[in-house]
């Protein structure tokens, strides 16, 4: 579905060309059928928190899989981290970090970073994106086994622009592992109701609202929303879910992004639904006193939903619950 948030600041326009809808052609030149037995493919990309997050989906009928991209810009270090989910394990890969130039062709980046070990080996691995026009790009992979003295290319991608926009993918040639979150597709209004100060006996509320736009992807196995709201100081931001369900595991690992302050949540929420019911815990900090943070959400209708955040101290043994939210499907 496509954004109803309005625009706000820009935090990076570098990944604005893969916005919308294309067909990929594959080359594998290390394999016997150069293209890797993946025809049919087709890619929707989304652009969210002022381009500060960019996000595609990729399909591979033909072997039964697809898989997503999910990349995170830290303007800190001018830098962006891009991190790959397949729709085989639904499992959060390692990142590749880099950044763009502008060179005599236009626009191109190279991104470097480790892959799972392969047939044992220590692996670097190489995303590159050039060639870029209104209506075309091309992305390549390569890895390295000797520290990057030498690389091997092993896939190329070249996308033709089908559409502006993006379109959802085909799911039908996916397992459906899980349909956890798939009542919060859609757009939803927001009452907030947020405690003013966290783990310090404070009894003052401030409420207000807000509104969120919801998908899913993968046939399920990733949920993402981003909404739009505003901080204490009155200054708008956005922020991003980003929910990736383990099919090992049979648990979710929830991941906040935050328009102001963007990086990759190291330390997510896991948990699972029961009854209606999903409750996710990780260990966290608080102005520096360890804490565990919980995340609950609660299934009341297809048109209502609730959900809160709490801290413990104690290990679990008291919360205190500092926000909720009763969510209100519009569309």
């Amino acid at each position: 579905m496509t954004s109803t948030l309005g625009a706000m600041t820009d935090i990076s326009n570098d990944f604005d060309f893969l916005a919308g809808t294309w067909d990929v052609e594959h080359d594998r030149p290390l394999t016997d059928d150069l293209t890797g037995g993946l025809v049919g493919s087709r890619a929707a990309a989304y652009r969210l928190l002022d381009g500060g997050v960019s996000l595609d989906e990729i399909t591979f009928p033909s072997s039964g899989s697809s898989g997503l991209s999910v990349r995170v810009f830290v303007p800190e270090r001018g830098e962006w981290e891009i991190r790959w989910v397949s729709s085989h394990d639904g499992l959060v890969g390692p990142p590749v970090v880099g950044s763009f130039e502008d060179g005599p062709d236009g626009p191109s980046c190279r991104l470097v970073g480790d892959e799972l070990p392969q047939d044992g080996r220590p692996t670097r691995m190489t995303y590159e994106w050039d060639r870029i026009t209104p209506t075309s790009a091309r992305w390549q992979q390569a890895y390295s086994f000797d520290g990057e003295r030498t690389w091997e290319k092993n896939w190329e991608l070249r996308f033709t622009r089908t559409a502006d926009g993006p379109e959802p993918m085909p799911q039908d040639h996916l397992p459906k592992h899980t349909s956890d979150f798939d009542f919060l597709t859609g757009t939803w209004h927001v009452q907030h109701h947020k405690l003013r100060s966290r783990l310090t006996g404070c009894a003052d509320w401030d409420d207000f609202e807000s509104t969120f736009d919801a998908r899913t992807h993968l046939n399920g196995l990733v949920s993402v929303d981003e909404g739009a709201l505003t901080g204490v100081d009155g200054a708008p931001y956005r922020g991003m879910t980003f929910r990736t369900y383990d099919v090992a595991a049979g648990e979710w690992r929830l991941h906040w992004f935050d328009s102001r302050s963007l990086g990759w949540d190291t330390a997510p929420v896991r948990g699972r639904f029961a009854d209606g019911v999903g409750e996710f815990v990780a260990e966290d900090r608080h102005d520096g006193v360890p804490i565990l943070c919980r995340f609950r959400w609660t299934v009341h209708s297809p048109e209502k939903a609730g959900w809160e955040q709490a801290f413990s101290t104690d290990d679990g043994a008291t919360w205190e619950v500092n926000w909720e939210m009763v969510e209100t499907r519009i569309a």
